[in-house]
């Protein structure tokens, strides 16, 4: 299971592999770090060798003692514990050259305490100074600094959502003044409200942000809000009301068309298509919904156009299944409607016998 999967994340010629390691024993688990710990470790990467009839033979204690014997002459477990000792020396000394910056939310923060009288959460190692300061802080930079946010667009996606108590604080301040920049601070006040799980007054919050500016961003939390609360109808409209004010916005468009797809809506699903820009029409994700939508409706011709072309979605999931399920499902309910039959057990079998999941479309872990 999984040969096309590891195809699609190489090379042509070579087989993807990834070996992974964790504090926590599975990528499923995680392990809450308090304030204030401090956690250290040391990695080494290398090459090992072990002979495999032992590594890979039925006695574990002597796989794990021929690995552990390797390991211990290549790069001894002494040396490993040395080298983290001596970390110590230089670990909070400040960086002689600057690789990489990274964004400027540590230098917003770094900011905000130095405003707020707070202790200082970075030191010389970790400097987070103003270089690192990019647009998407300057708003939030214009809150701390005058009260209110300059500059924001709305017409360009809003990113870097903050919901700290001390913000919070500064926002609702700031609501109670009207201008040009109102719908930004009714829209983060709103997904403020919406983390605190004061649910009412997150719909107040955006619904505030729309009457300020009319935009996809306050369409689009207030339709997650109302689907939330099963208010179906609602939320749908919602959702296509967002889409069409930003029809090129990828994230957006699949989840509405997820959504719609989910409430047995899939004609407005093809509707919302006819809209949509040709570089997000022409993407794989938007391709499965269009498939998606048009075996909901019947539309076996369409459906067959899409597996004639090259369908890749860029962005699958490890162990998605949605395009060998879409394959499994055209060809069950195209037999079904040519031959007068039911979609059983039978004629699923038969499916899987008769119409196996072209290569380039399998990405099943198993044959399910």
């Amino acid at each position: 299971g999984g040969r096309r999967w590891q195809e699609f994340l190489s090379v042509p010629g070579q087989a993807y592999l990834e070996i992974q390691s964790g504090l926590a024993r599975t990528q499923a688990e995680r392990l809450p770090m308090p304030g204030g710990a401090v956690w250290e470790w040391l990695e080494g990467y290398g090459l090992m060798e072990v002979d495999p009839k032992v590594a890979h033979g039925r006695d574990w204690a002597r796989a794990r003692q021929a690995v552990e014997s390797r390991l211990e002459a290549m790069v001894p477990r002494a040396r490993m514990d040395a080298e983290l000792a001596g970390s110590a020396a230089w670990a909070d000394q400040p960086p002689a050259e600057m690789v990489q910056q990274g964004g400027g939310w540590g230098a917003l923060e770094r900011r905000r305490r130095k405003v707020s009288g707070d202790k200082p959460f970075c030191g010389p190692a970790t400097p987070f100074d103003d270089a690192s300061l990019e647009p998407q802080q300057a708003p939030w930079l214009a809150l701390l600094e005058q009260g209110a946010p300059t500059g924001v667009d709305p017409t360009v996606e809003p990113v870097g959502y903050l919901v700290q108590p001390e913000w919070r604080e500064r926002l609702e301040q700031a609501a109670g003044r009207s201008g040009a920049n109102a719908w930004w601070t009714w829209l983060h006040l709103g997904v403020m409200r919406y983390w605190a799980e004061e649910y009412a007054g997150a719909r107040q919050a955006w619904e505030a942000s729309l009457a300020a500016c009319p935009t996809p961003w306050a369409n689009r939390n207030l339709a997650v809000l109302a689907r939330e609360e099963g208010r179906m109808e609602e939320a749908a409209g919602l959702y296509v009301a967002a889409c069409r004010q930003r029809p090129g916005l990828m994230p957006l468009v699949v989840e509405c068309g997820q959504f719609l797809l989910d409430q047995n809506r899939p004609q407005e699903v093809l509707e919302l298509l006819e809209v949509l820009p040709e570089p997000v029409r022409s993407a794989g994700r938007v391709k499965l919904l269009e498939g998606r939508a048009a075996l909901a409706v019947r539309d076996f011709a369409r459906v067959e156009r899409l597996f004639t072309e090259k369908l890749v979605i860029d962005d699958l999931r490890e162990g998605e299944r949605s395009l060998s399920h879409l394959w499994f499902e055209y060809h069950e309910q195209r037999l079904s409607a040519a031959e007068g039959v039911s979609v059983d057990e039978a004629l699923k079998a038969r499916v899987r016998r008769e119409h196996p999941v072209p290569a380039h479309l399998d990405f099943r872990m198993s044959n399910d």
